[in-house]
C-alpha cells in the first residue's frame, strides 16, 4: 500500500501533509475533508521527512492515536522526534483525543499553531484548515502567526520597530504599554501600531501575548514551579486570565501542560 495519497487539488499552493498515526486508516478525521483540500497522507514515521521534502508543505497536520492510559505510544514519539529534528519551525495543527500528555509534548517540540481535541465536526475541521491555508499558503496573509520571538529584528528591512522586540525580551515580566514601546522606537503610538504590524505581520498585542506564552511554556516544563508563580513571572497579575490565555494558545490548561511535560521528560525519547 502506498504511504502517501494525493488528494484533489483545490488551489495553486503547495499541498500540506497530514501525518495520520491512528491505529486504523478509516478512523482518521482527514476523511471528512478529502476532496476539499489538496494534502498528502503519511501513516508511517519513516516516510514523514521524505513527504515533507517532496511536498514542501506550508504546514502539517498531525493526528495522534489514542493510547491507553493517556501515554504517548512509540509511533507517536518516533514521529515527534523525526519532525522536530527535520522541520522544527513548520507550523503544525495537532488533532488528538483526550491525551494531554502528548499534546503537551507536541507543544514543547513543534511550532504548534492550533490543537483540536477529538471528537471534532467536519465543519470545525474544515474551518480550521481553511484558516491555515489562508495564513500559510504562499501569498497568504500570514497575519494569524506571530513573528518568532527574538528573531524578527534579524529579518532584512525591519528597522523601525526592532527596538520593541528587544524591549519585550527584557521587560515582558512587567507591565508594557503601547506608549512604552512606541517611545523606544521614536514613533507615536498610532504610528507604532501600524508600522509594527506592517513589519512583523502581527499586531503588537498579539506578539507580546505569544512571547509571554512561550516563556510560560518553557517555565512550566520544569517540575519545581507553581503555575501562579509562572503567571506572575511572565507579566500576568490575574491567574484566571493567564489560564484562559494559555488554553487558547496551546489547547490545554497550564497544569495539564506541566503534568504532561513532566511525564514525558521522565520517559526520554529513544536516541
Amino acid at each position: 500500500m502506498r504511504q502517501m495519497q494525493q488528494q484533489i487539488r483545490v488551489s495553486d499552493g503547495h499541498a500540506f501533509v497530514w501525518i495520520d498515526l491512528t491505529k486504523e486508516p478509516f478512523s482518521s478525521v482527514a476523511h471528512s475533508i478529502a476532496g476539499e483540500f489538496e494534502f498528502r497522507t503519511v501513516r508511517e514515521p519513516q516516510h514523514i521527512v521524505g513527504a515533507i521534502e517532496h511536498c514542501a508543505p506550508p504546514f502539517i497536520c498531525v493526528e495522534l492515536a489514542e493510547e491507553s492510559g493517556g501515554e504517548a505510544g512509540p509511533k507517536s514519539i518516533d514521529m515527534l522526534k523525526r519532525v522536530s529534528e527535520a522541520c522544527p519551525d513548520l507550523p503544525a495543527l495537532i488533532v488528538v483525543g483526550h491525551d494531554s500528555s502528548m499534546a503537551a509534548l507536541c507543544a514543547i517540540r513543534l511550532r504548534v499553531w492550533n490543537v483540536i481535541i477529538k471528537p471534532v465536526s467536519a465543519t470545525e475541521l474544515h474551518r480550521t484548515i481553511r484558516a491555515m491555508v489562508a495564513t500559510f499558503q504562499p501569498g497568504g496573509s500570514r497575519e494569524a502567526w506571530p513573528a518568532v520571538a527574538g528573531k524578527a529584528d534579524e529579518r532584512p528591512g525591519i528597522v523601525r520597530t526592532s527596538s520593541a522586540i528587544s524591549y519585550v525580551a527584557s521587560h515582558y515580566m512587567g507591565r508594557i504599554t503601547i506608549n512604552d514601546v512606541a517611545a523606544q522606537c521614536r514613533l507615536s503610538p498610532s504610528q507604532f501600531c501600524r508600522t509594527f504590524k506592517k513589519e512583523h505581520h502581527v499586531s503588537f498585542g498579539r506578539y507580546l501575548l505569544r512571547y509571554r506564552m512561550d516563556r510560560a511554556r518553557e517555565r512550566l516544563s520544569l517540575a519545581d514551579v507553581l503555575v501562579g508563580e509562572v503567571a506572575f513571572e511572565v507579566g500576568f497579575n490575574d491567574l484566571s486570565y493567564f489560564t484562559r490565555s494559555f488554553r487558547r494558545e496551546f489547547g490545554l490548561c497550564p497544569t495539564e501542560f506541566q503534568a504532561g511535560a513532566i511525564r514525558q521528560q521522565a520517559s526520554p525519547m529513544p536516541a
